[in-house]
């Protein structure tokens, strides 16, 4: 996965250039800016007529179709030499990824397309979604496929609309064929190894216990190289429209209580950062920010988008519609506090060696990640339950507590053992204990410093509550309520048919005029950022996002 994050932002660094230059090549109006299609760059792709349509494009465009067009070959003669795609018509040259199109798009159309067919896009856009589900309940005593399922090559079933943001689709399409192709080369090695293993144990052969212990993990390696290779599934298919409603209804919770919540946002950086002095220690933590300052530093900061992120350059690069703009605005901050968090973990866990030559392997960079993974949430190492639409939906704005209740779990575990004398801990278990000790006293002691703010609703107040909350992160993170509690989602349901069933039965308040529901109803969809100014009134959540139900 790291590599194939690394060739895709090298092949980003020569797309987007080029894109923006064709972009900029064409007249736009203020629709065409918020909304920027390539109308005349998708017809020169499907042209039967190469030389015809040719005509009708900048040199700019011109330019950058035939660097697009050269990726799509390299990914077709992949695909179809891997048994992907036998033949196709649009192979030779007229090989184009159809992605449905947007709201935004539909919106943009409506003087050509009428309301009925922009409606009709609209619709398709919220349920349209062609994927594979691999069921995690099933047997796995087959073998797992060498190959990850890629829905480009998919006969589509049923209409669709394609969109004609040409730069945002290639750039998704290309990222994700590098991924596919990373992952094809690594699941028969991965596979390979864990069969020799078992087979160079000779207590495999002997022993009926080992034997069960090597038939368990052989299905827990298949469950998960099968979620990797695909999409996920317990009991909802990830292309059903209820998975399609799930993912709605968690972009919709997550805009409400932390889309523009800048307060939030910005207290944020206090829950990372007690995670990570317990994951380095003090010492590393500081050595990784002394080392952020240096010029080598940045260097390798640099080198590595894809370990740490590119926020700023995602705001900026061609293709962004309104949409992706109104989101950057929205979760800017958090997105900045990520990139900080990973360059500290990169900076912070390369030896004196790495970081003075700047030559990082692929698979220090893997183990980096997966170590940090002991206790920050990081993406691509969630389990194959957590990528499933139910998966995520539970786990939504509790993702983050996850990994520190199965470390704190694994670390007191390790205790255990060396008590009774089973098995000694290791120096990096004591150490994690000792530390999580010391920030849960912190944590406590601000608390206790914090009383007289308990009701104070001003902006100072808010942000002081929100600080001690993220500074008693390991505390709140194996509160039993943080997973026995049904989540920000569902309570979020819970809550729309209660003010629903309100505003039906015209339910009135007792002591004021208006209608419960109605004023229900009003608060519930008033984002956090807007409550005072929109009067959406003012709810007084005593804990983290992720336990407001």
């Amino acid at each position: 996965m790291v590599r194939a994050g690394a060739i895709t932002e090298a092949y980003y660094e020569k797309f987007y250039p080029l894109a923006a230059k064709a972009l900029a090549s064409r007249k736009r109006g203020l629709v065409g800016r918020l909304v920027p299609q390539m109308k005349e760059v998708f017809d020169y792709i499907e042209a039967e007529d190469k030389a015809e349509a040719a005509t009708k494009l900048t040199p700019e465009e011109l330019e950058f179709v035939r660097f697009m067009e050269e990726g799509h070959q390299k990914a077709e003669e992949y695909l179809v030499a891997n048994g992907d795609m036998a033949s196709s018509r649009f192979t030779g040259g007229k090989y184009i990824t159809h992605v449905q199109k947007g709201v935004l798009e539909a919106l943009a159309d409506i003087k050509d397309t009428g309301v009925k067919a922009a409606l009709k896009d609209i619709v398709n856009t919220l349920v349209h979604e062609e994927t594979q589900s691999v069921d995690l309940l099933a047997p796995k005593e087959k073998n797992v496929g060498f190959t990850k399922f890629f829905k480009n090559v998919l006969f589509r079933s049923g209409e669709l609309t394609p969109s004609k943001n040409v730069i945002k689709v290639h750039a998704e399409y290309m990222k994700q064929f590098f991924k596919k192709r990373a992952l094809d080369e690594s699941v028969g090695e991965v596979l390979t190894v864990a069969e020799a293993a078992k087979h160079l144990d000779k207590l495999a052969a002997e022993d009926e216990d080992v034997k069960a212990i090597y038939k368990s993990w052989d299905e827990a390696l298949k469950i998960y190289v099968d979620a990797k290779k695909g999409n996920a599934c317990i009991f909802i298919p990830q292309s059903s429209m209820v998975a399609a409603g799930l993912r709605h209804l968690n972009s919709t919770v997550s805009f409400m209580y932390i889309g523009g919540n800048y307060i939030l946002q910005v207290a944020s950086p206090v829950g990372e950062t007690t995670a990570m002095v317990i994951l380095m220690g003090p010492e590393k933590f500081a050595e990784a920010n002394r080392r952020r300052l240096t010029a080598q530093g940045r260097k390798i900061i640099n080198a590595h988008p894809e370990i740490v992120g590119t926020p700023w350059r995602n705001i900026v690069r061609p293709g962004q519609d309104l949409a992706d703009h109104i989101s950057s605005v929205a979760y800017g901050v958090f997105s900045l506090n990520r990139r900080n968090t990973m360059e500290t973990i990169l900076l912070g866990g390369l030896t004196k060696e790495e970081f003075e030559s700047g030559n990082v392997t692929p698979e220090r960079l893997a183990e980096i990640k997966i170590e940090a993974g002991r206790w920050l949430d990081i993406p691509g190492l969630e389990s194959p339950a957590g990528i499933t639409p139910e998966g995520s939906t539970f786990k939504k704005f509790r993702g983050w507590a996850y990994p520190i209740v199965a470390t704190t779990l694994e670390d007191l575990n390790a205790l255990k053992n060396s008590i009774t004398g089973k098995e000694s801990m290791t120096p990096q278990q004591k150490m994690e204990l000792v530390r999580i000790g010391v920030m849960a006293s912190f944590g406590v002691l601000a608390r206790s410093l914090s009383k007289e703010y308990e009701d104070d609703d001003s902006a100072v107040g808010v942000a002081i509550k929100r600080v001690v909350n993220e500074l008693n992160s390991v505390l709140q993170a194996i509160k039993p309520s943080m997973f026995i509690s049904v989540g920000a989602s569902l309570g979020f349901l819970t809550k729309l048919a209660k003010n629903l069933e309100a505003l039906i039965t015209l339910e009135k308040y007792k002591t004021k005029e208006g209608l419960v529901g109605a004023d229900g109803l009003k608060r519930q969809f008033t984002p956090s950022f807007a409550r005072g100014a929109l009067g959406g009134g003012e709810e007084k959540p005593k804990r983290r996002p992720g336990e407001l139900w």
